[in-house]
């Protein structure tokens, strides 16, 4: 049985957030499952932010790797679905997402392998590799974080031509939820100690 470890960078300004993903992630999970989180208090930069992506993925000993977002959502069949496609032992797994903006439907994306490329054609997001997607571990590691934003690292993983299989959920698989008033950019300072306290499951190992 493979395993996948998801990997999330948060920090406690969406502690709520995180805490509702978590126990959406507790009722679908399966043996092999687990998740690997960061939380970091804003005493790094923003630039950091990838740099935090590498340190989940350097900690990980899992088969397969992806990030998920602290503020977006997933089918109720996410996991299932894709340790489903992992059983088939393949470098990627493919399967397509919703956007939305500010509470409404905005684009969509596929993401897979057989476009080759990052593409936006009208409303549609045409992605082959992304961090959203599981994928081997030791493909992931072949290309740093660091000093990289995500299209970058992208082309590095692409040009390694070491993804070459792939299962395809040809479904959406991940809710992708842009907040223009919660973003990367949204202004913020440390909140005042002690943070909020994170939950515990099994599956979950908090790095930081």
């Amino acid at each position: 049985m493979a395993s996948w470890d998801v990997l999330i960078s948060t920090i406690p300004h969406r502690h709520q957030k995180l805490c509702l993903l978590l126990a959406e992630l507790d009722r679908q999970r399966q043996p092999g499952f687990g998740v690997r989180l960061l939380r970091d208090n804003l005493e790094r930069p923003m630039v950091d932010s990838h740099v935090k992506r590498q340190e989940l993925l350097e900690s990980s000993a899992a088969d397969y790797v992806c990030s998920l977002d602290d503020d977006d959502w997933v089918a109720p069949d996410y996991v299932s679905a894709i340790m489903e496609a992992l059983e088939q032992e393949p470098d990627y797994v493919g399967f397509l997402v919703n956007v939305m903006r500010d509470g409404k439907q905005w684009r969509t994306a596929t993401h897979s392998l057989e476009h080759g490329r990052h593409e936006t054609v009208d409303s549609l997001y045409i992605r082959d590799i992304t961090h959203l997607n599981p994928m081997r571990r030791e493909v992931a590691l072949l290309a740093s974080w660091r000093d990289v934003i995500d299209d970058d690292w992208a082309a590095k993983i692409r040009d390694t031509g070491r993804l070459r299989t792939q299962v395809m959920i040809d479904r959406y698989l991940y809710l992708y939820r842009a907040d223009t008033t919660d973003c990367f950019y949204t202004s913020r300072g440390p909140m005042p100690e002690p943070l909020p306290q994170l939950p515990e499951y099994p599956w979950l190992t908090v790095i930081s």
